[in-house]
């Protein structure tokens, strides 16, 4: 008996100083220390990468989003907009010489500039109301930016001899969506001259049009997409209103030309979700999300190429018997990069398009989310059941991940 006690207590004391005893478990709590990476981009070299990080503060219940930047080679992360204030939305000038981002320093979310080491922060936007999104045109004589407008009449509207009102109207769908009302405004798009650190004189390419792009509830700018000529700007928008609007899926990719001012409709020929176009190098072919079945939100999403020079089309997942998403064309335009699903993982594939043949190109029990293209290799963000999002690199021949960032491995190693 004496032995079996001395044995347990050198068994604690071994695992005391082993540190097992000072791991914690996994509280609720515990998620709110981790570091949240998102958005990360490839600088037009393909050698740096930008990103954000969420941290929160359950004691002051807010929090606080920083941009970073990092060698794709690796290294260590630097932090280029320490502030009080939020910093999203970061992407690369077309040159790589200045990075433009969304910031609410001015007190409405504005687009803003900033060298990439963090110096010298410049507002370019003053928009009344504020923007939610924007993006370089490739040539840098425009960008395009996001913003709600209303368009329909509210209560103080209908009523101005009410102006304490704060009733809500509504005589048609959508006046809800999920835990969201209708707020009479809608997501639509302006293009505006861009000058070195500032804008001209911008239009809206949708002026009183009772539909949103991107779309809602989870559309962002990736719905969005200009031509490689700067020319031309693509957007995913579903035109319907009303109950029509609540039970179709038949969203389209309209392109609009900066010169004639003349908008088309791209895909009428599907009555299917249409969304995320994404243009070849050299500006021949668009690829595209859709979806066959109208009224099915969860069909399966093709992996559509369209010749923008005659109008024929082809589905080059016919026979790929799972969703795709996420697409990218290789610098030469001879592939196309993309996510999809296969045993309860999301993994980067790559599609020949000369041949038609899918190759997956990760493996193992983790999500890609995003990843971007950097010369020899692909940089992702990849989560799993066991660690938060990290970015990690892979190598397009052989498929090797290499982790680049390790903003949780604090948290982690006390748990």
């Amino acid at each position: 008996m004496k032995k079996i006690s001395f044995l347990l207590i050198a068994l604690s004391i071994l695992l005391f100083h082993s540190g097992y005893a000072e791991k914690q478990p996994m509280i609720p709590e515990t998620l709110w220390e981790f570091g949240r990476i998102g958005g990360t981009q490839v600088s037009p070299d393909g050698k740096t990468l930008l990103f954000t990080v969420i941290y929160y503060d359950v004691e002051e219940n807010k929090s606080s989003r920083d941009i970073y930047t990092l060698p794709v080679a690796g290294g260590q992360p630097q932090n280029i907009t320490i502030s009080e204030y939020n910093e999203f939305n970061a992407l690369w000038r077309p040159d790589g010489e200045r990075i433009g981002y969304l910031s609410t320093k001015s007190g409405t979310v504005q687009m803003w500039e900033i060298e990439p080491d963090g110096s010298n922060p410049v507002q370019v936007t003053n928009i009344s109301g504020g923007i939610t999104g924007f993006e370089y045109s490739p040539d840098m004589n425009y960008i395009y930016f996001t913003k709600r407008v209303k368009i329909e009449e509210d209560a103080h509207d209908m009523h101005p001899d009410l102006p304490e009102a704060n009733a809500l109207i509504y005589d048609d769908l959508m006046y809800r969506h999920w835990d969201k009302w209708h707020d009479y405004s809608y997501n639509h798009i302006f293009i505006a001259p861009y000058f070195d650190g500032g804008i001209g004189r911008y239009y809206g390419i949708m002026d009183n049009e009772p539909w949103s792009s991107p779309l809602p509830p989870f559309g962002n700018i990736s719905q969005i997409s200009w031509t490689p000529d700067g020319e031309k700007l693509a957007y995913t928008c579903k035109k319907k209103t009303g109950k029509e609007w609540t039970l179709s899926t038949n969203s389209d990719i309209y392109l609009f030309d900066i010169e004639t001012l003349e908008t088309t409709n791209l895909t009428g020929f599907n009555k299917g979700y249409d969304r995320n176009p994404v243009f070849s190098p050299d500006g021949k072919y668009m690829a595209w999300e859709s979806m066959e079945t109208p009224g099915f939100e969860s069909d399966k999403s093709r992996i559509m190429i369209m010749n923008l020079e005659d109008g024929t089309y082809k589905d080059y997942s016919e026979g790929f018997d799972r969703s795709s998403r996420h697409f990218r064309w290789s610098d030469d335009g001879d592939k196309l990069y993309f996510i999809s699903g296969i045993h309860a993982t999301y993994q980067i594939y790559s599609l020949d398009i000369a041949g038609g043949e899918i190759t997956r190109l990760t493996d193992g029990w983790h999500n890609y989310n995003t990843f971007g293209l950097a010369g020899d290799y692909l940089v992702g963000e990849r989560m799993s059941m066991s660690t938060p999002v990290e970015i990690f690199r892979v190598n397009k021949k052989d498929g090797l991940q290499e982790q680049l960032t390790f903003f949780s491995e604090s948290v982690l190693e006390g748990i």
